[in-house]
């Protein structure tokens, strides 16, 4: 597997807080204000998927999308709402977290794929 499942990552785990105003609640992904920041002991595969510049002549923002994926017969307690932790930075869980299922494998999950997304500006 040399080459493949090379990045490591942490999973960002948000808390609900108060919101500023009201009886409202709002997620924080502060680790400072009890966001948990889980270890994942298997590095993942992860590769670039899009981006995008959206911009009224001149940069704004960008979004850049990444594909992740677990090695073979590992699966990650990653929920939609979760952020992943990576060198390049925090990003965003798309959609859902898709476990496809490996009966050959104690974890009865062949691998855990997930689109991921990158926002600055």
């Amino acid at each position: 597997m040399d080459g493949f499942y090379t990045t490591p990552i942490k999973i960002l785990r948000p808390v609900e807080i108060a919101a500023p105003h009201g009886r409202a609640t709002t997620l924080t992904y502060e680790v400072s204000e009890g966001a948990q920041l889980i270890d994942v002991d298997n590095p993942v595969e992860l590769q670039p998927a899009a981006r995008v510049e959206l911009d009224d002549d001149m940069r704004i923002a960008t979004q850049s999308g990444y594909e992740m994926q677990t090695q073979p017969g590992v699966n990650i307690d990653l929920r939609p709402y979760d952020r992943v932790r990576t060198s390049i930075g925090d990003l965003d869980v798309v959609g859902e977290v898709k476990r496809w299922p490996g009966t050959e494998f104690e974890s009865g999950v062949d691998h855990v794929e997930v689109i991921l997304e990158l926002r600055t500006g």
